[in-house]
């Protein structure tokens, strides 16, 4: 996911900032009971969190809808998941006929097999050497795996780097996969904060079988507002 939208932080705010006011509003109304007055506070939160819930998934299809014309203009590719996203961006070379596609089937089981880095950097240089761009791609693709999922790229990094150092393009376009997976951890965190009410101490001390009652008999926030 990209960064959160200002306008949907702010939208999430002024929601709060009013589910507030009205927490303050019921526990100073002097004709509720206690039970009563329980009851509005988990119907307000129950409300409340539900149409923060409706932002975030608005939200989140938005940010689903970017991301994959996104990857569409970048790598070309209608799909959005990592290992299309992957496949794409290192490419594969033009296949036209039966022996292109056991070419392309032979090099990734062939690279697949390759457990140290050393080993592919020089398979790499023989490849770039007999201009063989299949098994160039299929090499780096297995250097980006790895340098993306093992601690300090698990000694992958220079097979990526050095397949790179000679396409400033495809490094660019990286850049831009990487920046997004950071961007993806991050609104991750933030949103686990910013789309979630907190429940007021009253509800949270109301039996389950009251608390669902007041779940299931729940109205909108703004019906709610006093």
């Amino acid at each position: 996911m990209p960064d959160i939208p200002q306008e949907v932080v702010d939208q999430v705010g002024r929601i709060v900032s009013a589910y507030d006011l009205q927490i303050a509003s019921i526990r100073t109304d002097p004709e509720l009971s206690p039970a009563g007055r329980a009851t509005r506070l988990a119907q307000l939160y129950w409300a409340t969190q539900a149409e923060v819930e409706q932002i975030r998934e608005r939200w989140e299809r938005t940010a689903a809808d970017s991301a994959s014309s996104l990857t569409r203009e970048l790598f070309g590719t209608p799909s959005a998941s990592g290992a299309d996203a992957i496949r794409s961006l290192f490419g594969e070379a033009p296949t036209r006929t039966g022996a292109d596609a056991i070419s392309t089937r032979d090099a990734d089981d062939r690279v697949s097999r390759i457990e140290d880095p050393n080993e592919a950097i020089r398979l790499l240089e023989r490849a770039e050497i007999n201009d063989d761009e299949v098994l160039v791609r299929a090499i780096a693709r297995r250097a980006y795996e790895h340098a993306s999922s093992g601690f300090l790229g698990g000694g992958w990094s220079p097979v990526l780097d050095a397949y790179l150092e000679k396409r400033p393009d495809v490094a660019a376009k990286i850049q831009q996969l990487e920046a997004a997976r950071r961007s993806d951890l991050r609104s991750g965190i933030l949103g686990g904060f910013l789309f979630s009410v907190a429940m007021p101490r009253e509800v949270e001390q109301m039996g389950s079988v009251a608390r669902n009652a007041a779940r299931a008999g729940g109205q909108s926030s703004s019906e709610l507002s006093i």
